[in-house]
């Protein structure tokens, strides 16, 4: 292995990478420059959640499982190795399962979006993307 987020062993037949859609969904849409595209992780989620088809939100549904099963020792920990750069639950006052919560409710309808900004947040300015 390389050590790239996502990447496990299998068997010798190569390397297979089970954690894309995760690993895509934290890259591509809540990376350090996305707040030129939204201003908030729950929006920003919003928007991966309105430009993806159903079978590619059903895959990071099952990348977060996978993570949640392989990591649960140490879920924070693994997190934080993989994606702190970009996006950190605690920063949103969340943990990690809170933080996947969050994102499955804003997978099946990203108008919610706007609940997470409101208990996140004084003001209901929501939680800003890391700079």
């Amino acid at each position: 292995m390389d050590g790239r987020p996502g990447l496990v062993a299998d068997g010798g037949r190569g390397e297979q990478d089970d954690l894309f859609e995760l690993d895509q969904l934290i890259g591509a849409y809540l990376h350090q420059n996305m707040e030129m595209e939204v201003a908030t992780v729950p929006q920003a989620i919003a928007r991966y959640a309105r430009l993806n088809d159903e079978p590619t939100k059903r895959g990071l549904v099952e990348a977060m499982e996978r993570f949640l099963h392989r990591f649960g020792n140490d879920l924070h920990g693994e997190f934080a190795r993989r994606y702190r750069y970009d996006v950190m639950p605690e920063d949103l006052g969340l943990t990690v399962p809170e933080f996947f919560d969050m994102v499955r409710t804003l997978l099946a309808d990203p108008d919610e979006y706007r609940r997470f900004e409101a208990t996140q947040a004084p003001g209901g300015a929501g939680p800003a993307l890391r700079a």
